[in-house]
């Protein structure tokens, strides 16, 4: 089940936020409830919605790659390095852990892997 989770939350992340196309990333991904852990990012599926809207918006050249992806059961953790969320010329690296059910995935958070924005 591993690399099914696997597979399903990396089509699931590239079709919502790096693509933007969130409506499909849920339709063919996305679980009930999708839940968001993240301080920077509404809760639920409308909280996503927001958060890619104004990410595509106001950070339009910002864009991502998935670097490295680790699962254990239920969890999947992507590790991406992104460039253009921000000014810095080194980009950022940003780590997202999600939890599938069902092969259906939920979100539990996207934390940015640098202290100015560190969740607890």
């Amino acid at each position: 089940m591993s690399e099914t989770n696997k597979a399903n939350t990396v089509a699931f992340h590239t079709k919502a936020v790096f693509e933007g196309d969130v409506e499909t990333a849920l339709r063919l991904y996305g679980g009930t409830p999708y839940c968001q852990h993240n301080p920077l990012i509404g809760d639920g599926v409308e909280g996503l919605r927001k958060f890619v809207a104004a990410m595509k918006a106001n950070r339009p050249d910002a864009h991502g790659v998935i670097k490295r992806v680790f699962a254990d059961g239920d969890y999947v953790v992507l590790h991406s390095h992104w460039h253009g969320l921000s000014d810095s010329p080194r980009g950022e690296a940003v780590v997202d852990i999600y939890r599938s059910e069902n092969s259906k995935n939920r979100a539990l958070g996207c934390h940015p892997a640098y202290p100015r924005y560190s969740c607890e």
